[in-house]
């Protein structure tokens, strides 16, 4: 049996997230949880720690802005 990975596929995805009332940070998007006891925070988007998730957005964030009519 052999060990390791010869190669990996990639795929991309397109995601939208809503946040309230113009609060665009770590803390009020639906990837970002607390994950443990110790109130640490992790981006399920980009596997990133994040640890200012209030009022901060973290470095490896994928998500762009879109203009959106109301």
């Amino acid at each position: 049996m052999k060990h390791g990975v010869d190669f990996y596929t990639h795929f991309t995805a397109q995601v939208t997230v809503h946040f309230p009332d113009g609060k665009e940070d770590c803390q009020h998007c639906r990837y970002c949880r607390s994950y443990d006891s110790l109130k640490r925070w992790r981006c399920a988007l980009t596997d990133e720690d994040i640890f200012q998730p209030f009022g901060f957005v973290g470095n490896e964030c994928p998500l762009k802005s879109l203009e959106v009519e109301q």
